[in-house]
């Protein structure tokens, strides 16, 4: 996936729209958050004619040439029942009223001569982002850390208020952790399985997937709700309704759903509601409670930092996955200029 908050390097452009054109794009019957393709250049604009910031994830299904004369990363991702394939995903944060001219699409070998609106691009539009800085609400109580030490220790690639896609109040205080599939998951607390969801498949780097993953939920005896998210399966056995406790291990990690990378995401609520805000979540280990920060290593015992036996194991993550989970990626925007435009509607 690659990023853009405002701006970012690899956009072609991003700028904010006059009165003028934004009286034209609304006469002309253009959505107020949109993504539009020129179907002679092939340029592809992400539009925000809103008076609010707006964020749109959208899955392309071919390369695209950015503002800086390459192609964007491409990720992959795979559908139910189907082969894997590869996708340019981008998640954009638009200021009110303004564009972003993401890059062209690069066409060729089978695709060379497609006609453009049967061109395969799925596009998203998110609630506005919570504003920053953001009140924390202090967590009460302490947690037993989620992921066995077995193939630990974990890369924390999103911690609270992330700007990748922790930016809404249901997972405003979500932590993701790098894992490799099918590391153990443990109950964070004593209490009782209150759904699970194990029917999707489809997994990878496409914005179709945002809202189809995997999951299960403890009732935490202290009257919290836990989501664990991308996981790929329970344990034999487990159900709903099972009480579990601390440390128990519950069910496997995955990267089903918009994954671009298997992780597990596990967020606390309140209250049971999908739209409950999350809350703050913080791990308990022997040298004191912790709450995980992007970019750094963790397992049971808490942060590597100071473990010597602990950074063999982190040096054994190869430095190309550390530097790709350290820096926060980039994005492109694009204006359509000629042709007539055809829409992609941002759900």
């Amino acid at each position: 996936c690659v990023f853009a908050h405002h701006d970012a390097p690899w956009l072609v452009e991003s700028r904010l729209l006059g009165d003028e054109e934004i009286s034209r794009c609304i006469t002309a019957g253009v959505d107020k958050d949109t993504i539009l393709l020129n179907p002679d250049s092939l340029e592809l604009t992400a539009l925000n004619l809103l008076d609010e910031e707006k964020v749109i994830f959208v899955s392309v299904m071919y390369p695209i040439l950015c503002g800086l004369d390459t192609l964007l990363p491409m990720g992959e991702f795979q559908r139910e029942n189907d082969s894997s394939r590869f996708s340019t995903t981008m998640i954009l944060t638009l200021r009110p009223r303004s564009c972003m001219k993401l890059g062209t699409i690069a066409l060729d070998g089978e695709y060379k001569e497609m006609n453009p609106e049967e061109l395969e691009i799925v596009a998203f539009g998110s609630k506005k982002r919570v504003p920053r800085p953001m009140a924390r609400t202090r967590c009460h109580r302490r947690y037993q850390f989620p992921l066995s030490d077995s193939n630990g220790p974990y890369l924390c690639i999103q911690g609270h208020n992330g700007s990748m896609t922790h930016f809404e109040a249901p997972n405003l205080y979500a932590v993701d952790f790098l894992c490799p599939v099918g590391t153990e998951i443990l109950a964070i607390g004593d209490g009782v399985i209150e759904d699970v969801q194990t029917g999707e498949s489809g997994w990878g780097c496409n914005v179709e997937f945002l809202f189809r993953w995997n999951s299960m939920r403890i009732r935490l005896d202290d009257g919290h709700f836990v989501d664990y998210v991308h996981i790929k399966g329970t344990k034999a056995g487990i159900k709903i309704g099972d009480r579990v406790k601390a440390g128990d291990v519950i069910g496997y990690s995955g990267n089903v759903g918009f994954a671009p990378r298997p992780h597990l995401h596990i967020e606390l609520h309140k209250g049971s509601s999908a739209e409950d805000p999350s809350i703050p979540i913080e791990f308990v280990s022997q040298s004191g409670s912790f709450t995980p920060k992007a970019g750094l290593y963790y397992d049971s015992m808490g942060p590597i930092s100071g473990r010597s036996w602990m950074l063999e194991a982190a040096e054994s993550v190869s430095e190309e996955e550390g530097n790709a989970q350290d820096q926060e990626p980039e994005i492109i925007p694009m204006a359509v200029e000629g042709g007539e435009p055809v829409p992609f509607r941002v759900e």
